[in-house]
C-alpha cells in the first residue's frame, strides 16, 4: 500500500461530522416535514378550487336547465293561447252564420247579425 494521504484535517472533520450528525438530521428533517407540509398546503389549496369550480359548473348547468324548461313551458302556453284564440274566432263565425241564416230566414233583425260579425273581426 502507499503512502496515507490523510491529512491532519480529515480527522477533525469526521469528528465534528459525528458530533454534529443529529443536528444536520434534524435540519434536513425539518425542511423535508416544512416541503411537505408546504406541498400538502398547496394540495388542499387546489383542491379547494377545484370543488369551487364543480359547484360553480353545476350551478350553470342548473340554470341552464331551468331556462330552457321556462322557455318550453312559455312555447307550450303561446301555442295553446294560440288554439284557444282560433277556436274562439271559429265559435264566433258559426255564430255570425247562425245570424245570417236567422236574418235571411226573417228570424231576427241585421243588427243582430252586424254586432256578431264586429265580434268575429275583434276575435280574429
Amino acid at each position: 500500500m502507499g503512502p496515507d494521504f490523510e491529512t491532519p484535517q480529515a480527522p477533525v472533520a469526521k469528528e465534528w461530522q459525528q458530533a454534529n450528525s443529529e443536528r444536520i438530521k434534524t435540519t434536513s428533517d425539518d425542511h423535508s416535514e416544512w416541503y411537505y407540509g408546504r406541498i400538502k398546503n398547496n394540495v388542499r389549496v387546489q383542491d379547494a378550487r377545484l370543488q369551487q369550480l364543480l359547484v360553480s359548473y353545476q350551478n350553470v348547468v342548473l340554470r341552464a336547465a331551468q331556462e330552457a324548461e321556462d322557455a318550453m313551458s312559455a312555447f307550450l302556453r303561446t301555442q295553446e293561447a294560440a288554439t284557444f284564440r282560433t277556436q274562439s274566432a271559429q265559435t264566433a263565425q258559426r255564430s255570425v252564420n247562425l245570424a245570417l241564416v236567422q236574418y235571411s230566414e226573417g228570424d231576427t233583425d241585421w243588427l243582430s247579425g252586424n254586432s256578431r260579425e264586429q265580434k268575429v273581426f275583434i276575435k280574429q
